[in-house]
């Protein structure tokens, strides 16, 4: 396959191996070659930054469920919004609300500074950084 494109303005003439394997149920199934790799793929990416089309392991991408700790902070954050606060990390920790059970506010600020630690020791280990 030729992709025809433009990057930073240039014209690219991109070629991409396909290849085909037969599944048990019949029919033809069509996959990319990664460019990169050499693994067949069913997609490829072009992040910011990347200049050519290439597989998702190739680039070093993950899915989104694969960030522990980008979902620890949403969770984070989910529980400052439900007590009234900003979700930002920066500004103090919500007071109770009026009518909220003390153990009930308790729990969840628990939570949300495990939570807290979490998304830290995540992004220590992404960036290669120790407190």
């Amino acid at each position: 396959m030729r992709l025809h494109y433009r990057l930073n303005g240039e014209p690219k003439d991109f070629r991409v191996p396909l290849e085909t394997t037969r599944p048990n149920y019949g029919g033809r199934r069509w996959w990319f070659r990664c460019p990169a790799n050499g693994r067949r793929v069913a997609k490829l990416h072009s992040p910011p930054g990347g200049d050519i089309f290439a597989s998702r392991r190739a680039y070093g991408l993950a899915y989104r469920n694969q960030r522990a700790d980008e979902r620890a902070l949403a969770r984070s954050q989910d529980i400052r919004m439900k007590l009234g606060g900003d979700p930002s990390l920066a500004v103090p920790f919500p007071d109770k609300p009026k009518g909220m059970w003390r153990r009930t506010y308790e729990r969840l600020r628990a939570e949300a500074e495990q939570a807290e630690m979490q998304s830290w020791i995540g992004a220590s280990d992404r960036f290669g950084f120790e407190f």
